[in-house]
C-alpha cells in the first residue's frame, strides 16, 4: 500500500511540475528565416566573445534580450581533464541552442547542436567549441534563408 502511495504522490508531484515549468517546444530553424537580431548567452565573456567573432556581420547582436528576435545560448555541458607523469588532455562537451519565444508566450528551440573539443598536450585537435557551433549555426541558417 505504501508503495501505491508514493507512486501515486509521484505521478501527481510530476504532473504538477509539468503544468508549472512549461518546457520548450521543439520547432524548425525556418522561425528564424527573417530575425536578424540576436542575443547571445555564454558562461563566460570569453565564450560570447568566440561567439560574437564568428556572428561578425551576419547578424546584429543586442546587449539586451528584450531587444532579440531570439538567443543564441552556448552551454559546457562537461568538461573531463585526464593528467598522466608525462602530459595532460581534455575534453569538452558544449551545446548551442537558438530559441526564441512566440507571441503566445511559448519558448521555442529552433535549432541545436553539441560538439566535443579535445585537446592533448596543449595541441588541439579542432576549433574551440563555440567557433564550430556558431559556424554550424550560420551555416544551417543561411540554408534556411535560401
Amino acid at each position: 500500500m505504501r508503495l501505491f502511495a508514493c507512486l501515486l504522490l509521484t505521478f501527481a508531484s510530476l504532473f504538477t511540475f509539468a503544468q508549472e515549468t512549461p518546457l520548450p517546444v521543439i520547432g524548425k530553424i525556418d522561425e528564424l528565416k527573417t530575425a536578424q537580431k540576436v542575443y547571445v548567452a555564454a558562461q563566460s565573456t570569453n565564450s560570447r566573445k568566440m561567439i560574437a567573432k564568428q556572428i561578425g556581420k551576419d547578424l546584429t547582436i543586442v546587449d539586451d534580450p528584450k531587444d532579440a528576435q531570439f538567443v543564441l545560448e552556448y552551454v559546457q555541458l562537461s568538461r573531463q581533464d585526464k593528467t598522466t607523469l608525462v602530459a595532460g588532455s581534455y575534453t569538452e562537451e558544449g551545446e548551442m541552442r537558438a530559441w526564441l519565444t512566440r507571441a503566445d508566450g511559448t519558448k521555442v528551440i529552433a535549432w541545436s547542436d553539441t560538439e566535443t573539443y579535445y585537446e592533448s598536450s596543449g595541441m588541439p585537435t579542432g576549433r574551440p567549441n563555440e567557433v564550430t557551433l556558431t559556424k554550424n549555426f550560420l551555416k544551417a541558417l543561411k540554408k534556411a534563408r535560401k
